[in-house]
């Protein structure tokens, strides 16, 4: 009877993990963008995926990514295919190098020079005109003016990995103008 109540008891342990863990992540058609944005948490993620009906046992999942997921969730959109289990959607989101596309947030407020140190700080935008002095930059992006403040629209961009900086500043420009 105790044998019979153990083998219960791992099925029903095998169940949970398999329905949580290796369930196939849950989308429309083939692939499916899925975008992270900064700051976001496991947590916060899993708990949205739970209320949206998605996956059930979010405490498996956070158990999971406690133990097995040493780092943060990286910002960026990822390209999920069906048939992906959500343990290695979870795995994905830890690894900035499988986003594929990069985020721009250009926030309301944002000054030049903070725009400019972003750029710089992000390793998928290519480094071609940022560290020239402002005038001679704007004149490299072909922009009339001297001063640059104003002139990059305010929102959240989306460009491929490795863009250069004066394509998505040249962007930014044409969308405020």
């Amino acid at each position: 009877l105790v044998l019979i109540g153990c083998f219960i008891v791992l099925i029903s342990i095998f169940a949970i993990l398999w329905s949580s863990l290796f369930k196939a992540y849950p989308i429309e058609g083939k692939k499916q963008m899925l975008s992270i944005t900064s700051g976001e948490t496991y947590s916060g993620f899993i708990d949205r995926l739970a209320k949206e009906n998605k996956i059930h046992f979010p405490i498996v999942l956070k158990l999971y990514q406690k133990f097995m997921i040493h780092d943060s969730m990286k910002a960026g959109v990822y390209e999920i295919e069906q048939g992906m289990s959500v343990r290695q959607v979870l795995e994905m989101l830890s690894d900035a190098d499988n986003a594929q596309m990069n985020r721009v947030l250009v926030i309301e407020g944002t000054t030049f020079k903070q725009l400019i140190t972003a750029l710089k700080n992000d390793k998928n935008v290519k480094n071609t005109i940022l560290d020239l002095p402002d005038d001679q930059l704007m004149k490299a992006l072909g922009i009339p003016y001297h001063h640059p403040e104003g002139l990059f629209a305010p929102n959240t961009y989306f460009f491929g990995k490795g863009e250069t900086d004066k394509k998505i500043l040249t962007d930014l420009y044409h969308r405020q103008m």
